[in-house]
């Protein structure tokens, strides 16, 4: 199609997607992680949850990594912020449950990975974007592999194309993150490195010689 074309709506075509809804439950206290997810994935940078061409440098790893995205698209954070309602028969409600749900909207990003299946390259990529995190001023604080996401990519292709020969993740969960303060938040630094070494000895099982030596 020319770019002369007076129907420039027809440059794209439609597409579809799927979305997850994270419902939280009505103890207060997975109240508060979902209000600071929401919080943390509203400062996380937009360019973090999107795919771009081509690869960068990150530290340590000597390989330059794909400029993923490293977390989901949100689609926006639904919380009740009534006082009063039929459940609590016109009153106030007392206690600190509540039961009227937040909801959490986000990119389906697929399934939790499992490490054994994981390539060398999948492995220096993931721990890549938990970097990256780190880089924007974010830390995750509950690495585990439920918390890392596969499917098959990659995402700019047909779905009918994509295969797991190239897997597209993303990093999710972060009701327990926290952004960084200030340049004198000192514990900041201490939280980057030790969630840094959880990621490469536990949840990937990623050594040394493979952070740094060549395939």
């Amino acid at each position: 199609m020319e770019a002369s074309d007076p129907n420039p709506e027809q440059w794209f075509l439609p597409t579809r997607f799927t979305v997850v809804a994270k419902i939280t439950g009505v103890d207060h206290h997975a109240h508060t992680f979902s209000r600071n997810e929401a919080k943390i994935y509203d400062e996380i940078p937009v360019h973090l949850s999107q795919d771009w061409s081509g690869y960068q440098s990150i530290r340590p790893i000597q390989l330059p990594q794909p400029a993923c995205a490293v977390v989901p698209k949100t689609y926006g954070y639904y919380a009740p912020d009534v006082t009063y309602n039929k459940l609590s028969n016109g009153f106030p409600l007392k206690g600190k449950d509540h039961p009227l749900c937040p909801i959490l909207l986000l990119e389906n990003c697929g399934k939790p990975v499992s490490p054994h299946r994981l390539s060398d390259n999948d492995k220096r990529t993931i721990y890549s974007m938990l970097e990256r995190l780190h880089n924007a001023n974010i830390v995750q604080q509950s690495v585990a592999p439920r918390n890392i996401l596969v499917q098959p990519g990659p995402l700019h292709v047909l779905p009918e194309n994509r295969s797991m020969e190239k897997p597209s993740f993303r990093i999710i969960d972060f009701g327990r993150g926290r952004k960084r303060k200030d340049d004198n938040d000192k514990s900041f630094k201490e939280w980057c490195l030790g969630e840094a070494n959880k990621m490469m000895m536990e949840s990937l099982e990623l050594s040394f010689d493979t952070m740094w030596c060549l395939p």
